[in-house]
């Protein structure tokens, strides 16, 4: 004869472990979002230790900046001659005219084309996007040419 409390037990253990399925989603959520925050901080920390002058900068506007802090000085007469102050403003005169002229239109464009890979690269301090990214995009450099990897 079968026993009425088999089937009662059963399902009660099934119950129980729905039951515990269900209260562990969030956890488990919560798990994973500390994971990607947790992932996150460490490659922006990464990144900040990476980050210096040389990596920042493009040699030409290194040399630009370091060029610019030994002549206004000049151009200001300290330390220099007046004819080393005249040299000195006309220089920067020019330099500010050239400077206008070539980038009057195009630095708001080149602004608006590098904010989506600003905004990309953001995005991939976030360990499972990185992974994305790796997955889809760069998957896809086998069928570059040669000179474009």
């Amino acid at each position: 004869m079968p026993s009425i409390m088999k089937p009662v037990r059963d399902a009660g253990n099934g119950l129980l472990s729905v039951g515990k399925a269900v209260l562990t989603i969030p956890v488990r959520i919560g798990q994973f979002a500390g994971a990607q925050a947790a992932g996150t901080y460490r490659n922006f920390r990464g990144f900040l230790g990476w980050l210096s002058i040389d990596r920042a900068l493009p040699p030409a506007i290194a040399s630009t900046i370091n060029w610019t802090l030994e002549i206004v000085p000049r151009a200001l007469g300290i330390d220099s001659s007046s004819y080393q102050q005249t040299a000195a403003a006309a220089l920067l005169i020019m330099v500010a005219a050239g400077s206008a002229l070539l980038t009057a239109g195009l630095t708001l464009a080149l602004i608006i084309l590098l904010l989506p890979l600003l905004t990309i690269g953001v995005w991939r301090f976030i360990p499972a996007f990185n992974t994305a990214w790796r997955d889809s995009v760069q998957s896809r450099a086998d069928d570059l040419p040669r000179w474009d990897r």
